[in-house]
C-alpha cells in the first residue's frame, strides 16, 4: 500500500570520488544514494528526520536492492525516485 503520493526525482552528480581507476561507480555508493535521496524526499514533503525523531519515530531500512543495469560513471546524472510504502 502506498502511503504517499508526492512525486519527487532526486537528481544525483557523479563526483570523481564515487569511481574507481575506469572511471565507474563502485557499488557501494548507490545505498549511499538513496539514503541521500529519500532525506531529500522527506525534507520536501515537510517530514525531516529532525522532526521524526523528536516525535519518537525512527525510520529502520529493512531491506535495500538494487539491480545495475548500466554503469554510472564520472559526470553522470543519477535519477533516484524514492516512494514511501
Amino acid at each position: 500500500m502506498e502511503i504517499c503520493t508526492y512525486k519527487h526525482t532526486a537528481h544525483i552528480e557523479v563526483r570523481y570520488a564515487e569511481t574507481d581507476q575506469m572511471g565507474i561507480v563502485h557499488h557501494s555508493n548507490y545505498i549511499r544514494w538513496f539514503e541521500d535521496a529519500r532525506i531529500d524526499f522527506l525534507e520536501k514533503v515537510g517530514f525531516s528526520y529532525d522532526k521524526m525523531e523528536e516525535m519518537g519515530i525512527m525510520i529502520v531500512v529493512l531491506n535495500a536492492a538494487c539491480e545495475y543495469k548500466f554503469s554510472a560513471r564520472f559526470g553522470d546524472t543519477v535519477v533516484i525516485i524514492p516512494k514511501i510504502s
